[in-house]
């Protein structure tokens, strides 16, 4: 689930990790989309024209995310015109513990935006 190995996690963050586990698998059910993704449109990202992209954009991104990296995530932030990235020190890919970080973030950009 992208969370890192050794994570520190409450009661709280273990249940919802648990919960993103029964909800993902089994994956034999979405396995042709799993493949798809990894495969195909996940790799794409690259080529898309970001920017050209002229919404308001937020990234959030935990810097101990084991699936996806922080740097990847500051380089669209950086080719996203007026992009805001909130990095998040760790949580790993579902941000556990930053909950206050991220509805702060949100909040700070929704009322910038």
């Amino acid at each position: 689930m992208g969370v890192p190995k050794g994570f520190p996690k409450d009661d709280e963050q273990a249940a919802y990790v648990e919960e993103m586990l029964d909800s993902i698998f089994p994956l034999k059910p979405r396995a042709v989309g799993a493949i798809f993704d990894a495969f195909s449109s996940n790799p794409e990202i690259n080529e898309y024209p970001l920017e050209q992209l002229s919404v308001p954009t937020l990234i959030l991104h935990s810097k101990d995310d084991p699936l996806a990296s922080y740097d990847a995530a500051s380089k669209a932030a950086g080719r996203i015109p007026g992009a805001a990235l909130i990095g998040l020190d760790s949580g790993g890919h579902l941000g556990l513990g930053q909950t206050a970080k991220v509805r702060d973030g949100v909040a700070h950009f929704l009322i910038a935006s």
